[in-house]
């Protein structure tokens, strides 16, 4: 499960039109593009409470289409099967 600007940038690298994302005509439209969507993101739990805690309220507010999900543990997780975007 690639996020939704993954699954895009994906889709168009893949039909053929690998010499413009090489001029990053690509990364250009997928960067400009507000971010919307789900990102599940896992990290450890210590790190999850030191670090990504304190930046949750800003990261809502540079991006409020966005839904996060933080997934915090200290399992070694299959990020592919359990479907993460990120794993810190």
């Amino acid at each position: 499960m690639a996020p939704d600007v993954g699954k895009r940038a994906r889709g168009r690298i893949s039909n053929g039109s690998k010499e413009s994302a090489s001029r990053g005509t690509v990364g250009c439209a997928l960067s400009c593009a507000e971010p919307t969507g789900l990102l599940r993101v896992n990290a450890a739990l210590a790190f999850g409470i030191l670090h990504l805690a304190p930046l949750r309220g800003r990261f809502a507010k540079l991006y409020p289409k966005v839904s996060l999900h933080v997934h915090l543990n200290d399992l070694l997780v299959d990020l592919v099967e359990q479907g993460y975007d990120l794993a810190l």
